[in-house]
């Protein structure tokens, strides 16, 4: 229907991609709705900062204490170099958030006050931020009130539609309140099939809501993208034995 050259540098990457989407939505003459004006959206102006971001949050669903250390180094590096940012405080929150969910170390109360104080500073700077709206609801999780937590993580996901970092927590917590969460989790592989927690929460739906034969093959998906040594191999066993596999 339509193409295009494009050249430039990667400090420049952000204005390549809204000159873009502009020219795409021309060409295909569409108009942008509220919810897709994310593809034009900056949320972090520097490119390093964001980068930083970027590799923290892959870092963040490694699951082992030297990629959770690293994450932490890594927000910290991009809020040193922009300041606050509602964007990088919510994901500073999420990683403090991120090492009691999974029981990375010890139990240390410290860490969920640490997340809501950073969560608190996001919200601050802009009260819907979908970030900071979701870790607020993962913290009331925390808590023991799911009914807060869906409500939060679903509005986060109204607010930011199609992220895959709302979207897997959506579905984990739709999963534990016992609810069916397959449009969310078919959306999820879809537009991030290379994380391996999509696969985790692939695998966990199916066998919550009785798909077993799908198991095994979003488990084997998970291992192969979490490499040799990763925690996710301990849920990758549990999923397959809930499900009645002996692989």
């Amino acid at each position: 229907v339509w193409s295009d050259k494009y050249s430039g540098t990667l400090e420049d990457v952000f204005g390549i991609q809204e000159e873009i989407a502009r020219k795409v939505v021309g060409a295909l003459q569409m108009t942008l709705t509220d919810s897709q004006q994310q593809v034009v959206e900056r949320p972090v102006g520097d490119m390093v900062a964001y980068d930083c971001y970027l590799r923290a949050r892959q870092a963040m669903y490694a699951w082992t204490p030297e990629s959770m250390d690293r994450a932490e180094r890594l927000i910290d590096q991009a809020l040193g170099i922009v300041g606050d940012n509602p964007l990088l405080l919510a994901m500073r929150g999420q990683v403090s958030w991120m090492f009691v969910n999974v029981g990375i170390r010890p139990p240390d109360p410290t860490l969920l006050d640490r997340a809501r104080k950073y969560v608190d500073r996001a919200l601050a700077l802009d009260p819907d931020h979908y970030l900071a709206v979701m870790v607020r609801g993962a913290m009331a999780a925390q808590r023991g009130d799911i009914e807060s937590a869906l409500k939060e993580v679903h509005r986060a996901s109204v607010l930011q539609p199609g992220d895959p970092n709302v979207l897997a927590e959506l579905c984990r917590f739709l999963n534990g309140a016992g609810l069916p969460n397959s449009p969310y989790r078919e959306e999820l592989v879809r537009i991030d099939p290379l994380t391996p927690i999509t696969w985790l929460v692939a695998a966990f739906s199916d066998f919550i809501q009785g798909r077993f034969d799908t198991v095994a093959p979003s488990v084997h998906r998970m291992v192969e993208l979490a490499g040799t040594v990763s925690p996710l191999h301990v849920h990758a066993a549990t999923a397959l034995a809930v499900a009645g596999g002996r692989e």
